[in-house]
């Protein structure tokens, strides 16, 4: 294997593999990147129980080949090589069974890669009609659901977002089991077959973070046990959560009795700086009051003290409220709303509210109150 390779370009591809790569798992070989030089081009992979991530540089300017081969070369070692590396481009070269030499004008690295024989076979073929998005709203799905599922590995499915799709209609739900958000987006092309689906929140989360164009493709293709997403010239392939997600379909309510609008920010910072006098900074415990046209957020500390925050309501059914809920999970479900406006529902003390954009019904928040009496 002998090929040069313009150093940013390399960089870019070896960091978004890498995202798949565990420090922390007994193979050696996931422990590194698969280099596949062949003669259209490099593909890099990284993996780990969870997902897998490939992708391709394509022959050209930017990548001249000599000789095809593969290596499996240890992640921590060729990321900081590569970065720190001045010159445009860098020379790789497997110069005695698996020791491979990195060379550039003023620098020459001999590592012990490893053989490529001991590195997985992860299944990357893309079967099937593709589900297709822009990356923007992919990422905006991933960003409004993902926040809200369970770090808990007693519940698995839960630590997943659990994906429906009905004809043109893909819903995408999470919940930990104390708070909620479903995400509804209307699909380019209607799919023939539903799909009721559970993916790990950290393959999304890292999926996410592969996206550079907004309006650039997202294609999701689904079978099996499994789900690939290609973005450009990327795949990333993800393992399914196994189980039936639970039916949350009846948990946010029709109708409500008390609805309130209020300045999203102006409450944001109010709930902020109620939770700093929490007394129990696990739950983040504070408590809200609607009277008329304004609002009170509180919380008490005995031994440390007391806060109390005012801000305006628009009260739609002149309806007041005594509510108490987790700061912290009321401002996470804030922030995904991403909207200057905010309509509370709630009917009592004890049932689940919910939380929405003004502007937009596509996106919904539900948080259970906590009883504090």
């Amino acid at each position: 294997m002998r090929f040069q390779v313009k150093k940013d370009v390399l960089l870019d591809s070896i960091l978004n593999v890498s995202r798949a790569i565990s420090t922390k798992t007994p193979i050696p070989a996931l422990q590194g990147i698969l280099f596949e030089v062949t003669n259209d081009g490099l593909y890099l992979t990284g993996s780990n129980t969870e997902y897998s991530i490939k992708t391709f540089i394509p022959k050209s300017e930017d990548l001249q080949i000599e000789k095809t081969g593969s290596i499996v070369i240890q992640s921590r070692y060729i990321v900081e090589i590569v970065r720190k590396t001045n010159d445009e481009f860098i020379n790789f070269e497997i110069v005695d069974g698996f020791l491979i030499k990195i060379i550039s004008s003023n620098s020459e690295v001999n590592l012990n890669g490893i053989n490529p024989k001991e590195y997985q076979k992860i299944d990357f073929d893309l079967k099937g009609k593709p589900i297709t998005f822009t990356a923007k709203e992919f990422k905006t799905i991933v960003e409004q659901t993902t926040f809200a599922t369970s770090l808990s590995e007693n519940r698995p499915l839960l630590t997943g977002v659990n994906f429906r799709i009905n004809g043109k209609l893909l819903e995408c739900t999470a919940t930990d089991s104390y708070r909620l958000s479903r995400k509804r987006v209307k699909l380019e092309e209607t799919i023939d077959k539903s799909i009721n689906i559970v993916i790990p929140s950290k393959s999304l989360n890292e999926l996410a973070k592969l996206f550079i164009e907004d309006e650039e493709k997202l294609e999701m293709y689904v079978f099996g046990t499994k789900v690939i997403f290609k973005y450009g010239t990327t795949l990333l392939n993800s393992r399914l959560l196994e189980g039936t997600y639970p039916d949350t379909s009846k948990l946010i309510p029709e109708k409500f009795e008390k609805v309130y609008v209020v300045n999203t920010q102006e409450i944001f910072d109010a709930t902020d700086r109620a939770s700093l006098l929490s007394s129990d900074h696990v739950n983040n415990i504070v408590n809200l009051e609607v009277k008329g046209s304004k609002g009170y957020l509180t919380s008490n500390t005995p031994e440390v003290g007391r806060i109390e925050e005012k801000f305006s309501v628009d009260n739609k059914n002149n309806e007041n409220i005594k509510v108490s809920f987790n700061a912290r999970y009321f401002m996470d479900a804030l922030k995904a709303l991403n909207s200057l406006e905010t309509e509370i529902s709630i009917n009592d003390e004890v049932s689940p509210f919910i939380i929405r954009n003004v502007h937009d019904d596509t996106i919904v928040q539900l948080i259970l109150p906590v009883r504090t009496y």
